[in-house]
């Protein structure tokens, strides 16, 4: 007994190595999937259905726990039965498309802040993806009389399947890399020492390829689950607007687990569902098209680069190059198919509920108070014509260096670093990244060039030659054994994604009419693309050295310790998730509204006072009540309009160039036609025509009138004019019955 063996902590590693390895199907066996007997018997002796669904247990539990402990660590559900939004939209949406319809009101009189008067109803204007994904469980609800689901609890299950689609993509990622041959390590007692100049490189003695496995797979599951930002962006009041974000990174973790799917085993139909998952995160968030259709280019790629092999239909040899490439096609062609479907769809429903397929609500929503916003959003900007380099300085700032809140402003140069003194309208309420962030998913880049160079050089010899030599097959990325033969794909594949996100949100953000450091959490899937490729990359180089348990372990200590820090950072604020008992959310619900919209039937508006009682959220329109004047932005809500009509007075005691030219009018999403300008004894007569598209010219739709230049609209507090009367019809009508139906809120 003194002389037996002793178990030590590394055999402990081997065990757990084993059991995961063998736990998966005989399919995902590299020796299996090349015919070899001793794989089959390996992989047919351990490869059992209950082994199978043991892993699958594993991954489901581990998976729900995170997201409870997410939910409930960062408040967003506090106490047992408070886990309702103080935000109702989207709760709102999901009840609307139950009863067959996309508007959440047809009663003009519960429009209310954010949300727009749009094709006779009342929108939200923050996606129909969330709503979908909440559509099942609120049909579970219904069916159990319950209250309707709750908000918190739908994201918990949203994260939890996020996870769990996660999870078992980096397991195999790692699982297949437990040793140079791809299989399981022998034991400690099996292995014959190498020379010394061996040692440390993968399969040879002094490496332990299932301590640094688990390291690497540690690693990675703290670059995605454990992201900052998140956490940070989670501990806000958490209304639909971060709701929304929040969700967004939920579908970039899915496309992320389908890409590394892609690397380990390129299946047509794993593309298949990766071009479904960046389709419908279209329908989340707008931003997310670029995170989708870069997750298309990448998944695109990884199918490209995987040839002849890697589970894809063979092609027969002797083929032409043309023959090659229509075979490619059409093992892209369903899912590409799939993506355009779904960003039709998305149009048609845009087209329903705005008027204009690309069109997402943001031109037509209320914001009361807000003119500036409304005018850049409308009309026009003076940010367009920002130089460059000016342009992504400021961007680069509110993305890693804002310094001190500030929650609308036009230009505050200590609110930003390198803030340009162009007005534009701005905001600065959270912390988002510092610049390790950048120089993290940077790397990735930088790593993923380098595999997509390497790769490519190997790759493209299949697809220009019509019988591909031997030399060609034996350099080929996929039949490429050990670490390399994945995690150079994955790396390539997912520093790919990040690079081109990255990039296509820049564009977008460098020119933006408005900006917030909301808006820079829209970055979060491709930054954390960018930097799990760099970790992989490290992890490749780490392995391939001399020592690489210590290397990955100090490599992942030093992580967690930054990842404190930024969490620390973070989660100190003092705002708290609202989340609300089905009961509070009862008593904050609006009344139902029972009375009409009083828009006067004559056609006009002679007074402030007069609009503000016309019973559609025209508290704030911009006409001031007191003195008559219009801000730089004003709506008001007409119907039946023939023409619109404007009596102007000039303020000669503000100094800004009161230029009738100056003055724009909007019906909806059509800018009117100036058909005469005249003075008047008080001042001008401004007639504009009536709108030509028919959807405009029938029943209560809102009017926005501009009245300075881009370049006054942050001095316009108020503008030089002050509105007399406001006309949109030639002479009396009869009023009508009702204007709509109210519905109950």
């Amino acid at each position: 007994m003194a002389e037996g063996k002793k178990i030590r902590l590394r055999d402990g590693f081997h065990a757990l190595a084993r059991l995961w390895k063998h736990s998966r199907s005989s399919r995902a066996h590299p020796a299996s999937a090349t015919g070899s007997k001793e794989g089959l018997t390996r992989a047919g002796a351990f490869a059992c259905p209950w082994s199978r669904a043991c892993a699958g247990l594993i991954v489901t539990l581990c998976s729900l726990l995170y997201a409870a402990g997410v939910v409930v660590l960062t408040g967003l559900i506090p106490g047992p039965g408070r886990w309702y939004s103080a935000s109702p939209w989207y709760r709102m949406q999901v009840a609307a498309i139950l009863r067959g319809d996309l508007a959440l009101s047809r009663n003009p009189a519960d429009l209310a802040h954010d949300l727009c008067w749009s094709e006779g109803g009342v929108h939200q204007v923050w996606g129909l993806g969330i709503p979908l994904w909440r559509l099942p469980l609120e049909c579970l609800a219904r069916l159990a009389n319950r209250a309707p689901f709750p908000d918190m609890l739908a994201f918990g299950l949203a994260l939890a399947l996020s996870t769990g689609l996660l999870l078992p993509a980096l397991a195999s990622l790692f699982g297949s890399n437990m040793d140079s041959t791809g299989g399981v390590a022998p034991c400690r007692e099996d292995r014959n020492p190498g020379p010394p100049e061996t040692a440390g490189r993968p399969g040879q003695t002094g490496d332990r390829p299932q301590v640094s496995a688990l390291l690497a797979l540690a690693g990675a599951i703290l670059t995605l689950l454990l992201v900052p930002p998140l956490f940070g962006l989670l501990r806000t009041y958490f209304w639909v607007y971060e709701e929304a974000i929040a969700y967004e990174y939920l579908a970039g973790l899915c496309m992320m687990a389908l890409l590394i799917r892609l690397a380990v085993r390129p299946r047509p139909a794993t593309f298949w569902l990766l071009c479904g998952v960046a389709g419908y995160s279209m329908w989340i968030r707008p931003t997310l098209v670029f995170h989708g259709a870069a997750a298309l280019v990448a998944g695109t790629w990884t199918l490209f680069c995987a040839g002849e092999t890697g589970g894809l239909t063979p092609v027969p040899s002797g083929h032409s190059a043309g023959t090659r490439w229509r075979w490619f096609a059409r093992q892209v062609a369903p899912g590409t198919i799939l993506y355009v479907c779904l960003g039709l769809g998305l149009y048609w429903t845009n087209l329903l509920r705005f008027g204009n397929g690309f069109e997402f609500g943001h031109r037509l929503n209320i914001q009361p108070g807000l003119h500036g916003s409304m005018y850049c959003t409308r009309f026009d900007h003076p940010f367009r014509n920002e130089p460059l380099w000016r342009a992504a300085r400021e961007l680069f700032g509110f993305l890693f260096l804002p310094r001190h809140p500030n929650p609308a402003f036009w230009s505050d140069p200590t609110a930003v670093t390198g803030i340009s003194p162009t007005p534009r309208w701005r905001e600065v309420a959270h912390l988002a990244y510092d610049p390790f962030y950048l120089v993290w998913a940077a790397a990735g880049w930088v790593s993923a060039g380098f595999m997509i160079r390497r790769l490519m050089r190997r790759t493209c010899g299949a697809y220009t030659e019509s019988a591909p030599n031997q030399d060609t097959i034996e350099r080929h990325p996929m039949e490429v054994t050990g670490t390399d033969r994945t995690l150079m794909p994955a790396v390539a594949s997912l520093g790919l994604q990040s690079f081109l996100a990255t990039m296509a949100l820049g564009g977008f953000y460098l020119r933006n009419c408005v900006i917030s450091t909301r808006y820079m959490f829209d970055f979060m899937p491709a930054f954390a693309a960018g930097m799990l490729a760099a970790w992989l990359a490290w992890t490749r180089f780490c392995r391939r050295r001399r020592r690489p348990v210590r290397w990955l372990a100090m490599s992942l200590v030093a992580m967690s310790a930054w990842l404190s820090w930024q969490m620390d950072q973070r989660l100190g604020n003092e705002r708290q998730p609202r989340a609300l008992s089905w009961n509070e959310v009862l008593q904050s619900t609006r009344p139902e509204r029972q009375q009409q919209v009083r828009i006067p039937a004559d056609g006009s508006y002679e007074g402030p006072e007069e609009a503000a009682q016309a019973g559609m959220l025209q508290d704030a329109c911009g006409w001031s009540p007191n003195t008559g004047h219009l801000m730089a932005s004003a709506y008001f809500f007409v119907r039946d309009p023939e023409f619109i009509e404007l009596d102007l007075a000039m303020d000669p005691n503000i100094p800004l160039c009161a230029d009738p030219r100056h003055v724009r009018v909007k019906i909806g999403l059509e800018t009117l036609r100036i058909e005469r300008a005249e003075q008047t004894p008080d001042g001008w007569r401004l007639r504009f025509a009536g709108p030509t598209q028919s959807r405009y010219r029938r029943g209560v739709q809102p009017l926005f009138v501009a009245t300075v230049l881009p370049e006054q609209v942050a001095e316009a507090n108020p503008s030089p004019w002050r509105l007399l009367q406001l006309r949109w019809r030639a002479g009396p009508h009869q009023p009508q019955q009702q204007d709509e139906h109210p519905q109950t809120r």
